[in-house]
């Protein structure tokens, strides 16, 4: 007997009577079967983009979609007198499953305590936020400048948030009596999730790039 191939239709085998039908599977059938292939290509897409990056073994895996996804969702211009830094990482974060839900802090300053306290974030031992892990969500504070602070997450080659610059945030240009002036911020720390939540107790610095679990 002569093997049919069918591409849109459900191969039905009756062995009760030696027969073979064919029969049309529903829009519901078809539609579950493209969502299955999307989610596993989707799944498999993000572990080899995690698989490729370098990100800091010690730290989630999907720190190293952070940047990426906050890549995906910049916004087309930046506007430097309505700052929305602390929105676009909250998305990035969202999006790459590194919280489980939308932090529900308006300002840059309050991430840090609602990340550490409701979505398992630790301060890593970094003083230097160059030499922060790919993937870490970096804190500022830039006192009168911009009261809300700000954040920004560590890239291969800089920082983004609202925009992307090749290095991390330095500080901020502003007006003083009809002159600018370089307002420096102030590094408040690295906050990353740890690999194992298990071990998040002590961290200890072996390099300027690694963390180390006891």
């Amino acid at each position: 007997m002569k093997t049919l191939f069918f591409y849109t239709a459900l191969t039905v085998l009756s062995i009760g009577t030696g027969t073979i039908q064919a029969t049309e599977p529903t829009s519901l059938v078809i539609a579950e079967r493209l969502y299955q292939a999307k989610l596993e290509r989707a799944q498999a897409i993000k572990q080899r983009v995690i698989s490729q990056l370098k990100v800091d073994s010690n730290l989630d895996p999907r720190h190293a979609l952070a940047p990426i996804c906050a890549e995906k969702g910049l916004p087309k211009e930046y506007n430097p007198k309505d700052p929305k830094c602390w929105r676009y990482v909250k998305i990035a974060l969202l999006a790459s499953q590194l919280v489980n839900s939308y932090p529900d802090t308006q300002y840059a300053k309050e991430g840090i305590k609602v990340l550490t306290e409701k979505h398992g974030f630790s301060k890593l031992p970094v003083t230097d936020p160059e030499h922060a892990p790919i993937g870490s969500v970096l804190f500022y504070s830039t006192g009168r400048a911009i009261k809300q602070g700000h954040v920004e997450i560590k890239t291969k080659d800089g920082a983004i948030s609202d925009f992307k610059i090749r290095h991390v945030f330095r500080g901020l240009f502003v007006e003083n009596h009809g002159r600018k002036i370089f307002v420096k911020a102030t590094f408040l720390g690295a906050y990353a999730k740890l690999a194992s939540s298990s071990s998040a107790g002590k961290v200890a610095r072996t390099d300027k790039n690694q963390t180390r679990l006891h």
